[in-house]
């Protein structure tokens, strides 16, 4: 008897643990692109979750939920699983979310199974950044848009800011006419301002026109990463014009003055050296209309008026017309506008 009754017990205690189904599905991770998202992105949210059990999952929802630092709900969905068998690995597509604005968010998913016998791997949160890039040009010191300065050797000088939520580098390009130069700004604070200084740029007596860009790819509001201006360069008080020098150090072509007109515009350039020019006004559609200049010309600042009317001594029609300047390699093109 006490033979047979060894024999039970090892019988009862070599039944396999494994036969007690183990209902389990588990949160394994929500994807967000690199931690940081823009606003303005179209994000389409997935989360990742498994049957690490031993059973068909038949029936279970997995709901995505992202709110702010100040728990203000900004995204909610949910979606339904069917048949999972175990060991399976699968990733929930969810509907496409929007962030608009800049802050840190929390996304909170969970897995709901009523069968799931294990609760504590059914849940998961991660913390990401909306990124909002902006920057503006927030003034220009020099030149003093629609100013009048002397004859002198200038540096273009502005202040950009930072609206966004993380370090930015870009590039910021000065150009005035014919001359132009790139200043890098390297990694510039969050809520920040900096003065960003180009240059030198010697500036001949004339009619000019200066644009600064900021060059940041994914701007938020690229209506504030440009400034275009016209501004005036003459002699100072105490300068008499004879002071001023007559040769200028490059080719230039000013903005036409003024840029819209009924009776006539002034068109200025300057030359290094004696050249030959050809100046003319085209069309809209490409048509020369007028030859204002055509043969060599002296070096130094030149003034030339267009009285409005074609080669045939006719009144142009009310529109818009370029204005081309070519001299030794030289080539630029103004915009005006005829008004009736």
């Amino acid at each position: 008897m006490r033979q047979v009754g060894f024999l039970l017990v090892a019988a009862v205690a070599a039944v396999p643990a494994a036969a007690v189904a183990q209902p389990n599905v588990k949160m394994d991770a929500i994807v967000v692109p690199s931690g940081m998202v823009d606003s303005g992105q179209l994000i389409d949210p997935k989360v990742v979750v498994s049957n690490i059990g031993s059973v068909l999952a038949d029936s279970f929802d997995v709901y995505l939920m992202i709110d702010d630092e100040l728990d203000r709900l900004l995204y909610r969905d949910s979606v339904s699983m069917f048949n999972v068998p175990p060991g399976s690995v699968d990733t929930v597509y969810l509907s496409r979310w929007v962030p608009v604005g800049r802050d840190s968010v929390g996304a909170f998913a969970w897995v709901y199974w009523q069968d799931d016998v294990v609760r504590s791997d059914d849940t998961l949160y991660e913390r990401f950044l909306v990124r909002a890039m902006n920057v503006g040009i927030t003034n220009v010191y020099v030149p003093t848009p629609r100013d009048t300065i002397p004859p002198d050797t200038i540096r273009p000088r502005i202040r950009v800011f930072n609206f966004s939520n993380v370090p930015l580098s870009f590039p910021v390009v000065f150009s005035i006419d014919g001359w132009a130069d790139t200043v890098r700004v390297n990694n510039m604070l969050p809520f920040g301002g900096r003065s960003v200084t180009a240059g030198p740029w010697y500036a001949d007596s004339g009619d000019w026109e200066a644009t600064i860009v900021v060059e940041l790819e994914g701007d938020l509001h690229p209506e504030d990463n440009e400034r275009t201006f016209p501004f005036w360069v003459r002699p100072g008080a105490g300068i008499q014009q004879d002071d001023v020098r007559s040769e200028p150090k490059g080719f230039s072509f000013g903005p036409a003055g003024p840029n819209h007109f009924v009776d006539a515009a002034r068109l200025a350039y300057s030359l290094p050296v004696g050249s030959h020019v050809d100046l003319a006004v085209y069309s809209a559609c490409g048509r020369r209309v007028h030859t204002l200049q055509y043969g060599v010309v002296p070096a130094g600042q030149h003034l030339v008026v267009w009285d409005g009317r074609d080669d045939r001594d006719s009144s142009a029609a009310p529109g818009i017309y370029l204005v081309h300047l070519e001299a030794d390699g030289y080539s630029r093109t103004r915009k005006l506008v005829k008004l009736d």
